[in-house]
């Protein structure tokens, strides 16, 4: 093994073409996608493995020039450098010619925050102690700096970075958001369902994504450890015939009401129920429309199953 700030490892030998995508380990989670993220903060170490792929395939890693690498067969360890941004890392099987591409984004530590700001962005305060002891209710150990730059990044097929910053006013120059894979796992089997039913689903409308402990107060919301306060809850509809902000007629009775919040919270249901990940475990939760907004679901990743409002 060496270390290096950026290299190729590549596994020899050709063989004949998978039909499969790249299936790749990153973290503890296992993703089928052509493009998926990973937050870190500094100084962390991101573990990725490609699994499935015969061991004499060519397997090369692209790591950025920042940060430090360290390869091994079908293996990467990446040390996240010290300066928070966006650093996509690709992996290419030589072999067949499929490639994964993984957007890295290296946020600034908790520690940063100052009088409950960040680089002048409101964040607010977290529970210092986790609802019943719960390490995914720990306060988040970064935030993700979300501009003009990085706002169209794709943090899975489906989605952007941008579609989960809080809804709060600001001067600041920047925004700042906590955002888990966990969340993107479970949304884009959601959009999955969706496209299987016959609707041509780009995304899905991000309603609410993530709230900062500041701004949940702000808005009337009596509890503490909403999981929208930890990156891995959504409220989200579908927006497509017509696209105009609102739920389309999922269930084809000519309204727009509660009952296609129903439609979509059944589909998530029928979906958790037949996926064993416990990391993408957590709460459902449909809601109809009142003056603000029209219909909607609420999808979570606490771990936990919770069911609500339908």
């Amino acid at each position: 093994m060496r270390l290096a700030p950026l290299f190729s490892a590549l596994f020899a030998a050709a063989t004949p073409a998978l039909a499969e995508p790249l299936k790749v380990q990153v973290q503890d989670l296992t993703v089928e996608y052509e493009v998926f993220f990973a937050p870190m903060i500094p100084g962390e170490v991101l573990d990725l493995q490609v699994m499935g792929r015969p061991s004499e395939n060519e397997i090369r890693f692209d790591a950025p020039d920042r940060g430090e690498a360290l390869e091994g067969e079908m293996k990467l360890a990446w040390k996240a450098p010290d300066e928070p941004g966006h650093y996509p890392l690709t992996i290419t099987d030589e072999t067949t010619g499929d490639r994964f591409t993984l957007n890295v984004l290296v946020g600034y530590p908790k520690s940063d925050i100052e009088d409950g700001a960040l680089n002048g962005y409101k964040i607010g305060q977290y529970e210092e102690q986790p609802l019943r002891g719960q390490d995914t209710y720990l306060p988040p150990e970064g935030f993700i700096e979300v501009s003009e730059e990085t706002k169209d990044v794709q943090v899975s097929p489906h989605f952007r970075l941008g579609q989960f910053i809080c809804k709060q006013e600001t001067d600041a120059e920047a925004r700042y958001v906590v955002l888990r894979p966990e969340l993107l796992l479970k949304l884009e089997q959601a959009v999955d369902l969706i496209q299987d039913e016959g609707f041509d689903v780009g995304t899905l409308y991000v309603m609410s994504g993530y709230r900062t402990p500041w701004y949940n107060k702000a808005i009337g919301n009596t509890t503490s450890y909403s999981r929208h306060l930890y990156g891995d809850a959504a409220d989200v509809f579908v927006d497509i015939r017509p696209k105009n902000g609102v739920m389309d007629d999922l269930n084809g009775d000519g309204t727009v009401d509660k009952a296609d919040a129903n439609h979509l919270y059944d589909a998530v249901e029928r979906m958790a129920s037949a996926n064993t990940e416990v990391s993408i475990k957590g709460g459902i939760g449909s809601y109809a429309a009142n003056a603000a907004h029209g219909p909607f679901v609420h999808i979570d990743t606490r771990g936990t199953p919770a069911r609500w409002g339908r």
